[in-house]
């Protein structure tokens, strides 16, 4: 083969390599921002894949010096999970990516190798296949991940069916270091519909071993009781007592839900979420990195407020009710929008909880029907009579995410003062409601603001901007 083809087959993987480390690592990873090629001769003797010092992350094949990811101001650098984590899903890749880099043909352990002009799905196909292995081998490492591999296979195929007219639930947790007395093959019985009640993933679940071998059965109640665990930011609610008291060491607990999410856990945090047979990262860090310009601008935004917030987000996104959150205020130094301009552009009377108004007052020059203004006083007396005007982080966790589920949008300002719970916003155009993307989007004119959808999706706005996306 000529240097030329040779030299063509190798751009063709750096171009295929960028987009698997733009598109899929990269967002798995929390990170925001693009690789820049590089394509340079690295340090002599130096064939690590990923190398990263506090603002650099290098990423390398052979010698050669390919990308670098230039991290933002107080984005941190890849953990030591996430490394290795990263490690093994790059591996995966260059094993079945389309091409190599070596100056040969194109890699015929490539999946759909035979299939001429393989159109972009086949790509999103094998980038998830490669994403999936990686955590499979991080989990239990690559010697025995067929069996991890196998598991997640058995969980998406429960995912779409019933057993007795109801979606069925598996909590698992995967245990390395443990050693099974089980005879026969235990996934063989968790794809039989005897295992659809086994466990429901908030009480109960299997500890397995490394090869998928059966260890126990555990759960939240053991010795009649339930053990009193403090509450986390970084764990769905519905989770805490499951993960908290069994998730340790060097456990991993992969839960399938009932809404067919598959959902991975790791010292006693959520990692990662598979939905619609993608993997979405849900760490705390990604988020509080994509706020970071925000809480910087404005200094009275307190730290434990934000993790009230992801815990709530995390509460709504689960729970699939959907809804809105945003803090308003003036955090940029040029913005014409201030909190006191939000409530006279976009917040009603009867929704601003902070307005030391009468009923009378309030309702004197609406245009709202008598039966409207009984039933928004009504709904402003209840959140009122619930919240007894507390802040934000001070209010009960779960009453939060039931106020957060009301119809319209959760406003504080940036020390966690309450607006309003369940706040019609008029959309730029006039309109009432609206939907909730636009309506964020608005609200982030004044602050920031967090959109998430009813089916669990979360994105990110910061003075009208889209910055960050669970998606």
């Amino acid at each position: 083969m000529s240097k030329k083809s040779g030299d063509k087959i190798n751009q063709l993987f750096v171009d295929e390599y960028k987009a698997f480390l733009d598109g899929y690592l990269l967002r798995l990873l929390g990170f925001i921002g693009k690789t820049v090629e590089k394509n340079e001769n690295y340090t002599p003797g130096n064939t690590e894949l990923i190398a990263q010092d506090d603002h650099t992350i290098v990423f390398s094949v052979g010698h050669w010096r390919l990308f670098e990811l230039v991290l933002e101001d107080g984005t941190n650098k890849l953990s030591d999970d996430n490394l290795a984590l990263a490690i093994c899903i790059i591996k995966e890749f260059l094993v079945i990516s389309e091409y190599k880099w070596n100056g040969g043909k194109q890699n015929r352990a490539y999946p759909f190798a035979d299939v001429h002009g393989a159109p972009e799905v086949y790509k999103d196909r094998v980038y998830n296949m490669a994403i999936q292995k990686g955590i499979c081998s991080w989990v239990v490492g690559r010697s025995s991940y067929n069996n991890i591999d196998r598991l997640f296979h058995i969980l998406e195929t429960w995912s779409v069916k019933t057993y007795e007219g109801k979606n069925v639930t598996l909590g698992i947790i995967i245990n390395p270091e443990a050693n099974s007395n089980f005879r026969g093959d235990f996934l063989d019985f968790l794809e039989s519909d005897a295992a659809a009640v086994l466990t429901d993933c908030i009480h109960s679940a299997v500890e397995l071993d490394g090869d998928c071998n059966f260890v126990q059965h555990v759960s939240v109640s053991e010795k009649d009781a339930f053990r009193r665990c403090a509450l986390n930011h970084r764990i769905p609610l519905r989770f805490t007592q499951i993960i908290q008291q069994h998730i340790t060491d060097k456990k991993v607990g992969i839960f399938l839900l009932n809404n067919g999410d598959i959902i991975l856990a790791k010292k006693q945090s959520l990692y990662f979420v598979k939905r619609n047979l993608q993997w979405l990262n849900f760490s705390y860090e990604a988020f509080r990195v994509a706020l970071e310009p925000f809480v910087k601008s404005y200094s009275t935004v307190p730290d434990i407020l934000i993790k009230k917030i992801f815990a709530s987000i995390l509460d709504v996104s689960f729970s699939h009710t959907g809804g809105i959150v945003a803090i308003v205020g003036k955090p940029w130094d040029t913005a014409k929008y201030t909190a006191e301009s939000f409530t006279q552009e976009v917040l009603s009377d009867f929704d601003n909880l902070l307005l030391n108004k009468s009923f009378k007052a309030l309702a004197q020059g609406s245009d709202l029907s008598e039966n409207e203004i009984k039933q928004r006083l009504l709904k402003r007396n209840a959140i009122i009579s619930l919240t007894k005007r507390k802040k934000f982080q001070e209010i009960d966790r779960k009453l939060r995410s039931e106020l957060m589920a009301l119809d319209g949008a959760c406003i504080m300002g940036c020390s966690g003062e309450i607006y309003a719970f369940g706040a019609i916003i008029q959309n730029e155009s006039g309109s009432a409601g609206g939907s909730r993307s636009a309506a964020a989007k608005r609200l982030s004119a004044y602050g920031m603001a967090v959109k998430i959808s009813t089916d669990g999706y979360i994105e990110v706005y910061i003075n009208q901007e889209p910055v960050y996306a669970i998606k």
